[in-house]
């Protein structure tokens, strides 16, 4: 079955069925938007937009994607508005572990690429000692490797 999210103030969101949407004014859809502004003056004021109004409504439970679009006659004449709204909570959930996956891989990685670098640094001006050629040439390398992977996280 098909659903629709009903806004009321408060951004307490119900699901009800498409059919007991369809047809219904903005008002019994959104309320009163978090301005205060009562949702009618809102609808007046986009019913001389000619494009498409986004909106996001996202609560504990769930995470609702909208679009109100204007609808007009063919000779532009206002008719009304077409809501379409969209549940994404699960997209929103997973693009929020996927995000926390990689905060907190960046910071366990971060640490051990802080020490790679420094020592490599530290080697590389001379600090510790002398070595050959080709174990400076390892050394720029495991250098220069920490810095793109540190500038990967950081990105």
């Amino acid at each position: 079955m098909i659903r629709a999210a009903l806004v009321q103030p408060g951004h307490v969101v119900h699901l009800k069925p498409r059919r007991q949407l369809l047809a219904q004014p903005i008002g019994t859809i959104y309320g009163e938007i978090s301005s205060g502004e009562p949702i009618e003056s809102l609808a007046v004021a986009f019913s001389r937009r000619n494009e498409p109004l986004p909106t996001f409504i996202e609560t504990e439970e769930r995470t609702i994607q909208g679009q109100l679009i204007p609808w007009r006659s063919p000779e532009r004449e206002w008719l009304g508005m077409i809501a379409v709204f969209s549940d994404v909570t699960r997209q929103v959930r997973a693009d929020k572990a996927r995000n926390d996956f990689i905060s907190a891989l960046s910071r366990t990685a971060r640490a051990p690429l802080t020490l790679i670098k420094g020592y490599a640094e530290l080697i590389l001006n001379g600090a510790l000692g002398d070595y050959s050629a080709d174990q400076l040439q390892v050394l720029r390398v495991m250098h220069s490797s920490a810095e793109r992977v540190m500038h990967i996280l950081d990105n």
